[in-house]
């Protein structure tokens, strides 16, 4: 297999939609958090009981945390006490609808049906909220999970580049992170809310690739992406901004 196509020339494309996907990304929680803001004084009462909460994004899907793969993304938030949650995420992932536009030229793009993406993304998390936002009954004795919150997240992703027919040769794509993160989650008549947040910390992303005969190597990062983007995955630094939507279960 030819993975020419994923090197220097094709990233350019890539960059105007990490652009657009962060302000569309900050834009959402800001709406949102405004609007739940504002009827949270006209909430009901919230029940002293512990909540689990179905956490989801569905945007995820048009990009995940590795570069041309959709992330289908499904999680539970489980509420420990009126301070704390924990929180985990699997995920499924495959090529990105913007997968042939963003590393095949014009005139190959309908090859990009002969290759698959598939991987998987496993995250953990654990939340202290340090601010509980007012309600009808005194929201520190509630074990509802609405309010401002510091964490600590892991996450590790692995996709691999190949065509359908053949397992090798292949291109295998890493993603570790380990994040401190700052959020915001507002919880809707305890039932529905969203979940936004930025976060700083350690990250690495490695590629690998095997050949016709099963030779794994590892190859720099600089051979496929280029530029500030290139630097910036090959760095041990890691910035996050995202959310998802919250809704109650039990």
């Amino acid at each position: 297999m030819d993975t020419t196509c994923t090197k220097k020339g094709f990233w350019a494309s890539w960059r105007p939609l990490l652009k657009h996907g962060l302000s569309f990304s900050l834009t959402i929680v800001v709406l949102f958090s405004c609007f739940l803001s504002s009827s949270q004084t006209k909430s009901t009462p919230v029940a002293d009981f512990k909540r689990i909460y179905f956490k989801t994004n569905p945007f995820t899907i048009l990009q995940g945390p590795i570069p041309f793969v959709g992330e289908y993304r499904l999680g539970l938030e489980f509420v420990g006490s009126n301070r704390l949650s924990y929180q985990f995420m699997g995920s499924y992932m495959n090529k990105s609808p913007f997968f042939a536009v963003s590393i095949f030229p014009d005139t190959a793009r309908s090859q990009a049906k002969l290759y698959e993406f598939p991987g998987y993304r496993a995250q953990a998390e654990v939340k202290y909220y340090f601010m509980k936002f007012k309600s009808d009954k005194t929201i520190d004795r509630a074990l509802n999970l609405s309010g401002m919150y510091v964490s600590g997240h892991f996450s590790y992703a692995s996709a691999t580049l190949k065509t359908k027919r053949f397992p090798v040769p292949s291109t295998e794509w890493t993603n570790l992170t380990f994040t401190a993160r700052l959020g915001m989650q507002i919880i809707y008549k305890d039932d529905f809310g969203l979940d936004g947040f930025v976060g700083l910390g350690y990250k690495r992303n490695e590629i690998f690739e095997t050949d016709y005969q099963g030779n794994r190597i590892r190859v720099p990062l600089e051979d496929y992406v280029e530029d500030f983007f290139g630097a910036y995955l090959a760095s041990p630094i890691k910035f996050s901004l995202g959310f998802n939507f919250a809704l109650g279960l039990i």
